[in-house]
């Protein structure tokens, strides 16, 4: 458990480590709906990373609280953060951070009901998806086409987002959060 590798990082001192263990406590904190436990991780984490410089984690922390900040709908905050970060990743060329961030700024673009950013991250996540042969960025890719599809009037439209999911669904999801976001448009 994350709680046995927790202690086991403190016993040796391992800071990173107890940063990492930490941050994946947030995300489980996070996903169970328990926003504040979760912010409260994150920005912990976060200042100990500013302290440290490390550069990645700071970033990939920002990207964290960015996501805390949607949850509340603070999307304006949100979307900024993400974007930062978004632009470190992309510079640093590291393909699976920037797919996993493409496809946030779509959801919460969508939540923010801002569907000409839907469409741009989509766009984008779908050209990253036809250069980089990637079941990960492929799911992501399909999901975030069927949420542009759900939030259409037409219900053609909403059929065709769900069939997408089921394609998904059907072929295995790879990444938690996926499963997560194929569960809210299936409701």
């Amino acid at each position: 458990s994350y709680n046995e590798g927790l202690s086991i990082f403190e016993k040796l001192e391992q800071e990173d480590g107890i940063l990492n263990i930490k941050s994946s406590i947030a995300d489980v904190h996070f996903d169970k709906g328990e926003i504040d436990k979760a912010a409260e991780i994150y920005n912990s984490s976060l200042t100990s990373y500013k302290e440290k410089d490390n550069i990645w984690l700071i970033n990939w922390l920002s990207s964290r609280v960015g996501k805390v900040q949607a949850s509340r709908g603070e999307y304006d905050e949100a979307i900024e953060k993400l974007e930062k970060t978004l632009s470190f990743y992309k510079q640093t060329k590291t393909i699976s951070v920037v797919a996993s961030l493409l496809f946030e700024l779509v959801e919460v673009s969508a939540d923010k009901k801002d569907f000409d950013l839907v469409k741009k991250y989509q766009t984008e996540l779908q050209e990253l998806n036809e250069e980089v042969k990637s079941k990960n960025i492929s799911q992501r890719a399909e999901i975030a086409k069927a949420i542009v599809l759900n939030n259409s009037t037409d219900p053609t439209e909403k059929e065709k987002a769900q069939k997408i999911i089921k394609e998904v669904v059907n072929e295995g999801i790879e990444v938690h959060t996926l499963s997560i976001a194929a569960e809210k448009i299936q409701k």
